[in-house]
């Protein structure tokens, strides 16, 4: 079975354990930092962690890497489909870990003015993580890394590590997307 099959397998039942997810990220490789430039579509992968739901709820894109120093770790989808960059320090984090999900998905289209941002808010490196060198974004702001592997050459498994969840990932899943002709900064 491929990775890309195992993914599915555990995407179509909805949620996973904490020890799958780490398991699955165990056995991929790396990702290497010059195949992450870009834009991707995200979507979670259900493990328990307090963040489920939470990106879903928020109309959350997907991330755009531009380089080693700029990334835009939150792109959303507005109302109109239009793409736009939000600032994660803006983001109360883990108070949000408590609100309703209903609840979300209605405030958020009304903060959007308010977060929206044209600097990119983390940066990429490349470090240890569970005995393997892979890619890892750093926040500018939050007390977040987002680690890598590679599922396949257009497909990557992220977890989220908070500073204050020591236990739980929060897993989530990129999906290349197809150069769409303007990648600059502010053109999500």
């Amino acid at each position: 079975m491929t990775n890309r099959e195992i993914l599915d397998q555990m995407m179509s039942r909805g949620r996973i354990t904490q020890k799958e997810g780490w398991q699955f990220f165990d056995m991929l490789d790396p990702a290497n930092l010059a195949e992450m430039r870009g834009k991707w579509k995200g979507s979670e992968l259900a493990s328990g962690h307090p963040m489920d739901g939470m990106l879903a709820a928020s109309g959350w894109y997907g991330k755009y890497f531009c380089d080693r120093e700029n990334v835009y770790p939150l792109l959303f989808e507005g109302r109109g489909g239009e793409l736009y960059a939000a600032n994660p320090a803006l983001l109360p984090l883990r108070l949000a870990e408590r609100l309703p999900r209903r609840l979300i998905k209605g405030l958020f289209p009304l903060m959007a003015p308010l977060i929206r941002t044209a600097q990119s808010s983390a940066r990429l490196r490349t470090m240890k993580c569970r005995n393997k060198l892979t890619a890892v974004m750093i926040y500018d702001r939050q007390p977040v890394l987002d680690i890598f592997a590679r599922v396949d050459e257009n497909t990557l498994l992220g977890i989220s590590d908070f500073k204050w969840e020591h236990e739980a990932g929060y897993f989530f899943v990129l999906e290349k997307v197809a150069d769409a002709g303007r990648e600059a900064a502010g053109e999500h």
